[in-house]
C-alpha cells in the first residue's frame, strides 16, 4: 500500500474517532441536562446521528483496508457493506446540511409557529428524507454489485462504476442545490440582526444559528469546493484526483464531521452555561 493511501486512511480513522466520541459526549450531555434548546437543536442533533454512522462505517472501512495491507485475499462482503454504509451516510450528511439550513430559515421566518408546530413537522420530514437518501444509495450499490474487477480492496472493485459515479453526481448536485438555501439563510440572519439589534432573543436560537453559520463555512471549504473542483477535473480534463492523492474525499468528509462535532459540543456547552448563569442571577435577585 502506498504512503498516500496510508496517510488518508489513518487520518480518516483518527478524525472519525474524534467525531464519534465528541458526538457521543454531546448526546450524553443532552440526555443528562435534558436540554434540547427549546427545539432549536432538534434537526441539528438528527443530522449528528448520520455523522455517527459515517464515523463508525468509515473507520471500519479504512481499518480493514489497512489491516489487509498487501494481502492477496480479503472479504469483498465486508468491503461492500462497510463502504456502502460509509458513502450512503455521507450523502445523508449532505442532505442533512440542507435540512438544517431550511430548519433555521423556518425558525427565523416563523418563530412562533416554528415553536408550536413547524419544528416537529420539519423534524419528521427531515428524518424521512435522510433515511430515504441513505436507502437509495444502499439499494443502488446492492443492485450494482458486480464480480470483483480489480486486485485492490475498494468499493469500486465490487460495485459497477456507473453507480458510483451516479452517487457522486447526486452529491455534487445536492451541494449546488444547497447554495441558494444558504444565501437565503444568510440574508435572514442579516435581517434578524437588524430587527433584534436592541431586543434580546432566545439564546438557543442564537447559538443554533451560529452553529449553522460556522458549519456552512466549513462545508464550503472542506466539501463543496474540493468536490466541485474534482468534478470539473474529472469530466472536463479526465483527471481523477483520488488516483493522485488517494482517498482524500473520505478524509475531507471525516475532517468535516470532526469539526462539526467539536463546534456543536462547544457551542451547546456554552449555551447551557449561559442559561445556568442567567438562572443563578435570577435566583439571587429574587432573594
Amino acid at each position: 500500500m502506498e504512503l498516500k493511501e496510508l496517510v488518508t486512511y489513518w487520518s480518516t480513522i483518527g478524525l472519525g474517532f474524534l467525531a464519534f466520541f465528541t458526538n457521543a459526549r454531546t448526546f450524553f450531555n443532552v440526555a443528562k441536562t435534558r436540554t434540547t434548546g427549546g427545539n432549536q437543536y432538534s434537526v441539528l442533533l438528527l443530522t449528528v446521528v448520520f455523522h455517527v454512522i459515517f464515523s463508525v462505517s468509515s473507520c471500519s472501512y479504512c481499518a480493514y483496508v489497512i489491516c489487509i495491507g498487501d494481502a492477496k485475499t480479503w472479504s469483498d462482503t465486508y468491503i461492500f457493506w462497510s463502504g456502502t454504509l460509509t458513502f450512503s451516510s455521507a450523502l445523508s450528511v449532505i442532505c442533512g446540511n440542507i435540512a438544517v439550513v431550511i430548519d433555521r430559515i423556518l425558525a427565523i421566518q416563523y418563530p412562533i409557529m416554528y415553536g408550536v408546530k413547524y419544528h416537529k413537522i420539519w423534524l419528521y420530514t427531515s428524518t424521512v428524507l435522510l433515511l430515504v437518501a441513505m436507502s437509495i444509495v444502499v439499494t443502488s450499490y446492492y443492485l450494482g454489485i458486480t464480480p470483483p474487477s480489480m486486485d485492490i480492496p475498494s468499493i469500486s472493485r465490487v460495485v459497477v462504476f456507473h453507480v458510483i459515479i451516479g452517487v457522486y453526481i447526486t452529491k455534487s448536485v445536492l451541494l449546488v442545490l444547497n447554495i441558494p438555501f444558504t444565501l437565503v439563510f444568510m440574508w435572514k440572519i442579516r435581517t434578524l440582526k437588524k430587527i433584534t439589534k436592541n431586543t434580546p432573543i432566545s439564546s438557543s436560537l442564537k447559538v443554533a444559528n451560529q452553529i449553522v453559520c460556522y458549519q456552512m463555512v466549513a462545508e464550503i471549504f472542506i466539501i463543496v469546493i474540493p468536490t466541485l473542483t474534482s468534478a470539473v477535473l474529472i469530466y472536463g480534463f479526465g483527471i481523477i484526483i483520488p488516483k493522485i492523492l488517494g482517498a482524500y474525499p473520505l478524509m475531507l468528509f471525516a475532517l468535516y464531521t470532526a469539526i462539526y462535532a467539536v463546534l456543536l459540543t462547544v457551542k451547546m456547552k456554552k449555551s447551557v452555561g449561559d442559561k445556568k448563569t442567567v438562572m443563578s442571577l435570577t435566583a439571587v435577585r429574587a432573594v
